[in-house]
């Protein structure tokens, strides 16, 4: 077994191992003893399954994929730093590396959007799949940067970010598994790629929508 090979079976177990977790974290989403636990796991597996992914992407010179797992990573590291940011409302710091990940992910996002206009300009149908993404991408980044600065305005807004932003990875997950065995079924690559997204952004906009009901937060809050 080669480097490459150990690389992929690593991934792959890691991906895998991932999606229990991470399905388990869901239906466990209101009982916090088992939450935690999972989804810590389902993190660690999520961190570890991309970064092999770099060198497994760059070895194929798959630059698509490359800037895929640095999009479903970001909203993996969102999701988790959004639970250490709950006072920039008070405080409006975060620390370099919260910038330096919005930095990167910009340029894979933007890349990602440049992707897909071209392949679209080419009559490629596939290119909607890096321009959906990238789009998704820079618009998490805008709201990111806005937290950043201060600009929330729900109560419980760190819970808010942590769950669409951990759910938006699982999305990653999905998209990954069912992009190497769809076919398996006839399931068109189309479909694959974007079917995930499409599914789990309704479970996104009921989460956030329960998470908002805690109110806003208004100047007094603020500025107490």
């Amino acid at each position: 077994m080669n480097g490459y090979q150990a690389f992929t079976i690593l991934h792959v177990g890691a991906g895998g191992a991932a999606l229990v977790l991470g399905t388990g974290a869901i239906i466990f989403r209101r009982n916090t003893p088992k939450h935690k636990p999972l989804g810590k796991l389902y993190l660690w597996c999520m961190v570890f399954s991309i970064t092999l992914s770099i060198p497994i992407s760059v070895l194929n010179e798959n630059w698509f994929l490359l800037l895929v797992g640095i999009f479903t990573l970001h909203s993996a590291l969102t999701g988790y730093r959004s639970l250490h940011l709950k006072q920039l409302h008070i405080i409006p710091k975060v620390h370099l590396i919260d910038w330096i990940i919005e930095a990167v992910t910009g340029i894979a996002c933007l890349s990602l959007v440049g992707f897909g206009l071209y392949a679209l300009a080419k009559g490629n149908s596939f290119g909607l799949v890096p321009l959906s993404f990238g789009i998704i991408g820079i618009r998490l980044i805008q709201t990111n940067v806005a937290r950043f600065r201060g600009k929330v305005q729900f109560k419980r807004y760190a819970l808010l970010y942590h769950v669409t932003a951990m759910l938006a990875s699982y999305a990653g997950a999905w998209t990954a598994f069912l992009a190497n065995n769809a076919y398996k079924w006839g399931v068109p690559n189309l479909v694959a790629w974007l079917a995930p997204t499409v599914i789990i952004t309704g479970l996104i906009v009921k989460e956030a929508k329960l998470l908002k009901k805690s109110g806003k937060l208004n100047p007094p809050d603020i500025s107490n």
